[in-house]
Formats: structure tokens, C-alpha cells, sequence
């Protein structure tokens, strides 16, 4: 299994990529939930035969089921609390009446994510109202040290 300190790096290396609903590869085209599923696979943190649901790009807006957090879930993704999360695992934030917005955690504490309104990957301070959205704090399957 990868490192924190690996997947941090391979969630910078996504930095640029443009926002594309239901994509997920790098340099091409995702959006928040493909861009943590593209990080993921490119260090073999999610199981071979896992697949993501099909989503709307509006579904958080008219539902209250959280298909964000039993998607995590399903994955095998182990659950930490906001305060144990470290460079490296991913956070969800909600917007609409779910959890519905996904990010990597980086060091200082800064995220990086696909950003529909910033229209690619991007990171930036976790500050302000992305504060307020934190909702939850997941690691990939196996990964257990810390970022150094």
C-alpha cells in the first residue's frame, strides 16, 4: 500500500486537470469524486473489482440519501474523525443536503480538488467556508503511516 506522503504527491500531480462531470482521468478530465477514485487507483488503494456509481451532477440537490459517504463505504475506506485526518486521506464536505464534495487532504492544511466553479483541479487553504462544509474524513484502505 502507498504512503501518505505518496498520495499526496499523486493527488499534486492532478493539479491542472479540468473539471469533467463523471470523469476521472488525469490530465483529462474529472470531477471531485473521479478525482479521489484517480488518485486511488493509481496507487492500487481500491479493490480491482470496486466500481462508482453512477451519479447526477445535481443529485446532492433533490436527495437525502448520502451516496458520497456509502460510496467511501463500499470501497473499503476507513472512516476517521476530522480531527484524526492527516495529509493524504480525503475529506467531504456538504453542499445541498448531503455529503456531495470531495477532497485531498494536503499539508498546512491546504485541499486539493475538482472544483466545478474553479473548472479543474485545484488546491488552496482550507479556510472560511470550506471549514463549515467539513462533514467527514476518510483513508484510503491499508494506508496507516503518517505524512511525514
Amino acid at each position: 500500500m502507498p504512503t501518505r506522503a505518496q498520495i499526496c504527491a499523486e493527488a499534486l500531480s492532478w493539479a491542472g486537470t479540468p473539471y469533467h462531470h463523471g470523469a476521472a482521468l488525469k490530465g483529462v478530465g474529472c470531477d471531485c469524486i473521479g478525482f479521489v477514485r484517480g488518485v486511488a487507483a493509481a496507487l492500487g488503494c481500491l479493490p480491482p473489482q470496486w466500481t462508482c456509481p453512477v451519479y447526477s451532477s445535481e443529485w446532492h440537490v433533490h436527495q437525502h440519501h448520502d451516496l458520497l459517504v456509502a460510496t467511501c463505504e463500499a470501497a473499503g475506506c476507513v472512516r476517521l474523525t476530522l480531527e484524526q485526518a492527516q495529509p493524504g486521506d480525503f475529506l467531504l464536505l456538504q453542499f445541498g443536503k448531503v455529503c456531495s464534495h470531495a477532497a485531498g487532504l494536503l499539508p498546512q492544511p491546504t485541499i486539493i480538488h475538482a472544483a466545478r466553479d474553479f473548472g479543474a483541479v485545484v488546491r488552496h487553504h482550507l479556510t472560511g467556508d470550506w471549514v463549515t462544509r467539513l462533514r467527514r474524513a476518510y483513508a484510503f484502505p491499508g494506508v496507516q503511516e503518517a505524512c511525514p
